[in-house]
Formats: structure tokens, C-alpha cells, sequence
């Protein structure tokens, strides 16, 4: 896995394990059962790295994360 850093900023390509797409925008974080993954919470006080999908990713596929 490459990770692309522009300034402070690190987008990492990421495979999406929420059940349903993101878009640009929405926050996600790591999914701690699969390597290489986020999903997403509705969960109070989650404590995951958080990141901001950079594109729309569907379910299952690779896209870009802004961490």
C-alpha cells in the first residue's frame, strides 16, 4: 500500500468494509477486522483513526482516505 503526503496531509487507499458506499466528505475509520480497511460508526466516543473518504467508494472497493 502507497500512501501520497502533501504537507501534513497523508491520503492512503483504503477498502471500504461499511456494508453501503461513501462519498467525498464522509468520515470513516480503520476497520480493526480487516488490514487495508475502514467502515464506519454511528457509535458514541468511537476511539478508531478517523479519516475522510476522498471520493465515492463503494462497498468492497479501494478509494482514496484522507487521514
Amino acid at each position: 500500500m502507497s500512501a501520497s503526503t502533501y504537507g501534513r496531509q497523508v491520503v492512503v487507499p483504503l477498502v471500504n468494509k461499511s456494508g453501503g458506499g461513501v462519498i467525498a466528505g464522509d468520515v470513516v475509520i480503520a476497520d480493526t477486522t480487516n488490514d487495508g480497511a475502514f467502515t464506519t460508526t454511528t457509535s458514541a466516543n468511537a476511539t478508531s483513526m478517523i479519516g475522510i473518504a476522498q471520493e465515492t467508494i463503494a462497498n468492497n472497493a479501494t478509494g482514496r482516505v484522507l487521514l
